[in-house]
């Protein structure tokens, strides 16, 4: 009668296959979309309507950064089919890739088929790593690109370098610089390792010159044509978002802070020290290519206190996710000897995932998956259905200037010209707004004065949407209301003639409390025509 290590070992391609396939579908089953994604799906919209690569007509600002990600998904878009939905499909696909290569650089790296489905396992039950395989933003995509790079890069450690995949290493690093910038983070531990044992190999010189150019040539061509085009579309080749969250006051205590609360959620903060006892082993021939994949994953978690981490849940944690997953199988599965002691070690990251998924809430102001979700699809926020009123109330009209916080699916919706108060689509914003806070990524707040300045009419701020029974606040003056909405001002700023507190049906439910600062004709006629019920404010 066989064991069930033979039963395995007989059956282990199908073993692969169920857990890939259950990865897949815990993937589709935690699937959400973030409000942030639909600041891409503006600018593809945009793109795809022939007004280029722009937040607003006419106005150049590069508030995205996810340059590739934006321009595949203005594709379904100029065919009329749902930016959402292709999201979802791009992601999953970069998912699945992320999947396979991750199994093939574990197995290139130990040789041993059980190190390979173990980081499977891992990676496919880590509740971020599969959330964000959705979510409509290029995390899963630059995770993708991540592990094929350091594939290629391992290949070349292994088995020497050929010109084919120099040319291949070259043109995957330049799609993730393209798809996010940071990723010049991983490239600078890739593409060294990958000169390194170039001009080590024993070949004639101009092989080594012809593998260079290889190596070297594509990148430059694709990213300096791309920079090119950046200084002179946008004038700058550094995002706008780089200066409303990088400069606007992060903090490295709270990128210190993002990081370790993800490996104590997780529970994973004993995996360092493991690896930390195995580091001699690392600098042995052997493991050469486990070293740069140890090398790579702690740059970037240095990157990530270096820039204040994120307000995400763990969402710029998981494009390395992959290369800490195969550190640990590698633990896991040479370095460690003892049998319990391996069980334990594998129990531990299932539970750790489990923990997480369980108990993980809303502490340092990073927001759970779970809020994530709520405020795009939940009827009790339901910034789609605050959009699509918006939009259908002022017919669409451009001329129509609004302001919020949530810049993402309340101006993909409402086709309306937006301020983002935090700056990340506003120049003046990002490198002048008040600071606000040290939430990560929201740190500036466009001031009063220069919504003001810039003639907005309707005031959103952070969307104030409450039951429609529910008694209008009473606001003796303009400047209750702007503390209420939290908008920075100051007594000398120029006040509205007639600013008015706006009630704006959403659905049978709810209601949005707007403030009506400048007066457009199109917004006089919606509040006639719905019979919107308003407040004067007085501003003496």
């Amino acid at each position: 009668m066989k064991s069930w290590v033979d039963i395995y070992k007989a059956n282990f391609r199908l073993v692969v296959f169920l857990v890939f396939t259950g990865s897949m579908v815990f993937a589709w089953s935690n699937r959400f979309i973030l409000d942030d994604a639909f600041i891409s799906f503006r600018y593809a919209y945009n793109l795809a309507h022939g007004d280029g690569l722009v937040w607003s007509q006419g106005v150049r600002v590069e508030g995205y950064t996810n340059f590739l990600w934006t321009v595949l998904i203005s594709m379904p878009i100029r065919f009329g089919f749902d930016p959402k939905a292709f999201s979802f499909f791009l992601g999953l696909i970069s998912f699945a890739l992320s999947l396979v290569f991750s199994y093939k650089l574990t197995l290139l790296l130990t040789n041993s088929r059980n190190a390979a489905l173990l980081v499977l396992v891992f990676l496919g039950s880590n509740y971020t790593f599969s959330s964000f395989a959705t979510g409509g933003l290029e995390t899963p995509m630059q995770a993708c690109l991540f592990v094929i790079c350091m594939y290629l890069a391992v290949s070349f450690v292994k088995a020497g370098t050929t010109p084919r995949k120099l040319f291949i290493l070259s043109v995957v690093g330049s799609a993730a610089l393209l798809t996010r910038l940071d990723s010049a983070v991983l490239l600078a531990v890739v593409f060294p390792a990958a000169i390194i044992v170039l001009l080590r190999e024993r070949t004639q010189p101009r092989q080594k010159v012809i593998r260079l150019l290889c190596l070297f040539l594509p990148i430059v061509i694709i990213v300096g044509a791309w920079f090119w085009w950046k200084a002179h579309y946008y004038g700058d080749i550094i995002p706008n978002t780089y200066y409303a969250k990088v400069l606007g006051g992060s903090s490295r205590i709270q990128g210190a802070k993002y990081v370790m609360l993800f490996f104590y959620s997780y529970l994973l903060f004993p995996i360092p020290l493991f690896l930390l006892y195995a580091a001699g082993p690392l600098f042995k021939k052997q493991n050469s290519g486990m070293l740069l994949v140890m090398c790579a994953t702690l740059l970037w978690l240095a990157y990530l206190i270096y820039v204040g981490g994120d307000f995400m849940e763990f969402r710029l944690v998981a494009p390395i996710l992959p290369f800490f997953f195969v550190a640990t199988s590698w633990l896991i599965s040479t370095q460690v000897e003892n049998a319990v002691l391996k069980v334990l070690l594998v129990v531990l990251i299932l539970s750790g995932s489990l923990h997480h998924f369980l108990t993980f809430y809303y502490p340092l102001q990073i927001e759970s998956v779970g809020l994530l979700r709520r405020h795009v699809e939940n009827e009790n926020e339901n910034w789609i259905g605050i959009g699509k009123t918006l939009g259908e109330a002022f017919n669409y009209d451009r001329t129509v200037l609004i302001a919020t916080t949530a810049a993402g699916a309340i101006p993909f919706y409402s086709r309306l010209d937006t301020v983002d108060m935090f700056g990340p689509n506003d120049r003046w914003v990002a490198r002048n707004g008040v600071l606000f806070g040290d939430r990560p990524g929201h740190q500036r707040l466009a001031p009063f004065s220069y919504l003001m300045q810039r003639g907005v009419n309707v005031l959103i701020a952070f969307p104030q949407l409450v039951n429609s029974d529910a008694q209008p606040p009473e606001f003796k003056h303009l400047k209750d209301a702007l503390r209420e909405f939290q908008i920075p001002f100051a007594d000398r700023d120029v006040m509205p003639r007639n600013p008015e507190l706006i009630e704006i049906p959403i659905d049978a439910r709810h209601k949005l409390l707007v403030i009506y600062l400048t007066p457009h004709p199109r917004v006089d006629q919606a509040i006639r025509r719905n019979n919107w019920r308003w407040m004067p404010l007085g501003v003496g």
